[in-house]
């Protein structure tokens, strides 16, 4: 080898640089066939993806693939412009720690709230509503009671036979009714409205006598619970009233088993009306060795809406002289009078007041210690001795007529119920 490089060196010298330029070409070629000959002592062989390169791109293969060598081939430019991924460099993997795991809360979860912000709304509720009557069935000329409640609510208006803004919860009668009558309510909150409604049924009276007249009379054949009368009893309407807003229903079975519905407004004026069980007397006061009598009535309470008050009413003396025994009184003070007298009659005091040819006697010692009583009796003849005896009556009095009844001023423009439940008279 070292010869022939001699020799082409000695030949550059004598061809300068032609032979120079020869020499450079011999030196490539054999530096080619090198390559070549040592590629073949390999058994590695070279695997290309499948992907393709793009054009003058160079493809290099895994340096341990082929004996340690870096073969760099040039890439022809057919081969599809698909890029081949470079291959990792492998290396010894390094453990991952290993860490404690997290515990979920087990707390209750929120009903509503934002979880970025951890804001939490309270849930809207549904209102409800409910409404009742009792009882369900009554007969003309009675009255019922409404009750209802609701939840989740802050108001609610009534409407239907009855109308305006009610309480969330609360009962009240529904006054005296003549014919069918339905209740709505309608309830609101914040969830939205609530419904409910109750109706009460209305029946015709079961009574053999109802009038409506002023001088409305019903009369009745004599009557075992009333002894000592000159005549058959009766139940009269008694309106004298010139107030023509006045209302006044009788609805009468028998001396004592009646009613009236009365509905007056008159700022709480004088007696309208007095309607009564009746009948005639005779003889004189003294006459009778005994007269005793006894009631059981049902009348408005609320002395803030009610004047009106159950009563005896005694005439003698051909209507010269009229004395009246009150039992229960619905009256503000309006009403009050100044005592004359005082008396205790089987156990209880009595007050007399007196207004010209009219006494009146009221229980309780005066006005403001009245004691009402809705049902009891009284000895008739006691009392009317006393007063002959103590100059409130003329001496040897001769009866004219008794009754029971109701005087009615005011009920505030409201239908008001005013009922005998039960009454007897004994004059022996």
């Amino acid at each position: 080898m070292s010869k022939f490089m001699y020799t082409l060196t000695r030949l550059s010298k004598w061809h300068n640089l032609p032979l120079l330029i020869i020499s450079v070409v011999i030196g490539v070629i054999c530096g080619f066939l090198v390559v070549i000959l040592s590629a073949t002592s390999y058994s590695a062989s070279l695997q290309l993806s499948s992907a393709s390169v793009s054009n003058g791109a160079s493809i290099v293969t895994n340096s341990q693939a082929i004996g340690g060598k870096l073969l760099i081939f040039s890439t022809p430019s057919t081969i599809a412009s698909t890029p081949i991924p470079t291959p990792a460099t492998t290396q010894s993997p390094t453990p991952k720690s290993i860490s404690t795991p997290t515990l979920k809360s087990t707390s209750t979860p929120k009903s509503t709230a934002d979880q970025k912000t951890g804001t939490t709304t309270s849930p809207v509720l549904k209102p409800t509503a409910t409404l009742s009557v009792s009882p369900t069935s009554i007969t003309s000329g009675q009255d019922a009671t409404l009750t209802w409640s609701s939840t989740n609510t802050t108001s609610c208006i009534a409407s239907g036979a009855w109308s305006g803004t009610i309480t969330t919860s609360g009962s009240q009668s529904t006054g005296v009714l003549t014919q069918n009558s339905t209740y709505n309510i309608s309830c609101s909150g914040s969830g939205g409205t609530a419904n409910a409604s109750a109706t009460v049924t209305v029946t015709a009276p079961g009574y053999s006598c109802i009038t409506s007249a002023t001088n409305g009379h019903c009369p009745f054949p004599s009557d075992s619970y009333i002894i000592g009368a000159n005549s058959n009893p009766y139940v009269d309407q008694n309106v004298w009233s010139g107030n023509g807003s006045y209302q006044q229903t009788l609805y009468a079975n028998s001396p004592e088993d009646w009613y009236i519905t009365a509905n007056a407004d008159t700022d709480f004026g004088g007696v309208l009306t007095y309607p009564n069980t009746g009948f005639d007397m005779t003889g004189t006061v003294d006459g009778f060795s005994s007269i005793t009598s006894s009631w059981n009535v049902t009348i408005p309470t609320n002395t803030a809406t009610t004047a009106g008050w159950a009563a005896y009413d005694l005439w003698f003396n051909n209507w010269a002289d009229e004395v009246m025994i009150q039992t229960d009184i619905t009256a503000n003070s309006y009403y009050d009078c100044t005592a004359v007298a005082t008396a205790i009659f089987s156990g209880m005091p009595w007050h007399l007041c007196v207004f010209g040819s009219e006494r009146v006697w009221k229980p309780g010692t005066d006005d403001s210690h009245l004691i009402n009583q809705a049902s009891g009796s009284v000895d008739v003849r006691s009392i009317l001795v006393w007063m002959e005896q103590n100059g409130y009556l003329p001496t040897s009095s001769t009866w004219t007529a008794g009754s029971f009844g109701f005087e009615v001023c005011d009920t505030e423009g409201n239908t008001q119920i005013f009922q005998v439940n039960d009454f007897s008279w004994d004059a022996e």
